[in-house]
């Protein structure tokens, strides 16, 4: 039985909001725009109401993710049509690909919320919200399929790994905890939906840094550098005894997205030379752990 379930109601209040139908207040209320201020909390200084409303306007505000909102009325409509219209099948991948390497997860509580604005996509509090107003689902909507298994993952970890606020990491050794725990977290998010994209022949393009994460993977070079890179980072990190905590996020996060691609090369690593209990086993421990037991694969 497919438990995950799709939720269009955001997205159309937000749209009506757009069109003067419906109060910006009454659409924040909703539980997936809750999902999204309860995420910015978490990971920087939040949101206001007057943040979306200032972003609808142009004005470049902490609720990104609105370029040309405006003008892409009509393609965010023909998005969720063609969500709507796919769904079923869709669902059916994303519980495909979750249950591969959570057999035994709850999903029962997990809605994927297409909304307007905030990040391609973020999974917190039970809810995938998915931002239809990001360019690359109007150019290639399969992406929209990817990247709801990379959130629903995030979902399913937080079940199992209390993650802190971003704002309270403030010693040498919770830095370290959280770098090695977002490369377990942003690795397997990545390593999700693998599996659906080389059944796809889909493996990523240039189109955006989160689809080049695929490229990279499959280039030796370009994963070396990224594997250099990791350690050269995580050498700093265990050296330094003071951080402001943008250093520290453009370390975690940066362009280079090594939490995310060497953190799943490290899960695809562990899948060839221990099989797939081991992938399964290696999301269960604590960060930390998984990085030290496994990184002589990296080698």
């Amino acid at each position: 039985m497919i438990i995950v379930r799709f939720d269009f109601s955001a997205a159309e209040a937000f749209l009506g909001y757009l069109d003067g139908e419906v109060a910006l207040t009454d659409v924040l209320r909703l539980p997936a725009y809750q999902a999204v201020f309860s995420h910015a909390r978490k990971f920087s200084e939040g949101l206001k109401q007057e943040d979306v409303e200032r972003a609808v306007l142009g004005e470049e505000t902490g609720y990104y993710g609105m370029t040309d909102v405006q003008s892409n009325r009509q393609s965010m409509a023909d998005l969720l049509w063609l969500i709507r219209d796919r769904h079923v099948s869709w669902l059916s991948e994303i519980h495909t690909a979750i249950r591969r390497i959570f057999p035994e997860a709850d999903l029962s509580k997990i809605t994927i919320c297409p909304i307007v604005g905030y990040d391609a996509g973020i999974g917190h509090d039970s809810h995938v919200c998915m931002n239809v107003n990001w360019g690359p689902y109007h150019v290639k909507p399969d992406e929209f399929l990817y990247t709801a298994i990379h959130e629903v993952f995030h979902t399913v970890y937080e079940q199992m790994h209390e993650l802190p606020d971003f704002r309270e990491i403030n010693t040498r050794e919770a830095r370290l905890d959280f770098f090695y725990t977002m490369m377990q977290n942003e690795g397997g998010a990545v390593y999700a939906p693998l599996s659906l994209r080389e059944r796809n022949s889909d493996m990523g393009s240039n189109l955006h840094r989160i689809f080049e994460d695929y490229l990279v993977l499959q280039d030796k070079n370009r994963m070396h550098t990224h594997v250099d890179r990791f350690l050269e980072v995580e050498h700093y990190l265990q050296c330094a005894t003071d951080m402001a905590q943008d250093e520290y996020a453009s370390l975690v996060f940066s362009p280079e997205r090594l939490t995310y691609r060497v953190g799943c090369k490290l899960l695809q690593l562990i899948e060839t030379a221990c099989g797939l209990a081991a992938v399964r086993d290696a999301l269960q421990m604590p960060g930390r752990e998984f990085v030290e037991r496994y990184r002589h694969l990296l080698a």
